[in-house]
């Protein structure tokens, strides 16, 4: 099917704007040869993997398994949200250090069973991350929550952190027991 824009697009780049017979032709093979918007990507279900790399809280990079195939991801670890490494207030930045440094200390390097429920709107793994292979046990989105090391989030308007809460990250030992 011809559409008016990639015959449109044509007659702006060659700089002719008459309709005759050989622009509505070559109109129609440009739109056939124009690249066709890709079909969205999404993943679901559950997954084995290995954390890979901590970046923050609430975004870490995992190697999964899918379709016989290892890939890694970037994963935000749904339905919370940790303090910001990039933040201009420094308590905001400091907090977020310590919650990636207890991440890490925790969770890095680890196997886990990672529940996917799509993308969100930068393209990561919104996924539920469960330790070991069994995924025994209390997720880590749960257990930076339990710890005030995260606040609820739901997609949207993310809740601003408030100082008592940063105080209380940054008062706490990062180190074990859990």
């Amino acid at each position: 099917m011809i559409s008016l824009e990639s015959v449109g697009w044509l007659f702006f780049k060659t700089g002719s704007f008459r309709i005759n017979s050989v622009n509505l032709i070559m109109g129609c093979i440009a739109s056939l040869c124009l690249p066709r918007q890709a079909p969205r990507f999404t993943i679901e279900g559950t997954y084995l993997g290995r954390v890979t790399r901590i970046y923050d809280g609430d975004t870490w990079h995992i190697i999964i398994k899918v379709n016989g195939k290892s890939s890694t991801f970037t994963v935000r670890l749904a339905a919370i949200d940790t303090p910001e490494l990039r933040h201009t207030e420094g308590r905001h930045k400091e907090a977020g250090i310590k919650v990636r440094d207890y991440c890490r200390m925790r969770w890095d390097g680890k196997r886990v069973k990672c529940v996917a429920q799509g993308l969100d709107k930068y393209g990561r793994l919104l996924a539920t991350i469960y330790p070991g292979r069994c995924g025994c046990g209390q997720s880590a989105n749960s257990v930076l929550l339990s710890k005030g090391y995260a606040l609820p989030y739901s997609g949207g308007t993310k809740t601003e952190w408030s100082q008592g809460d940063l105080d209380k990250i940054l008062g706490q030992s990062a180190f074990l027991p859990f």
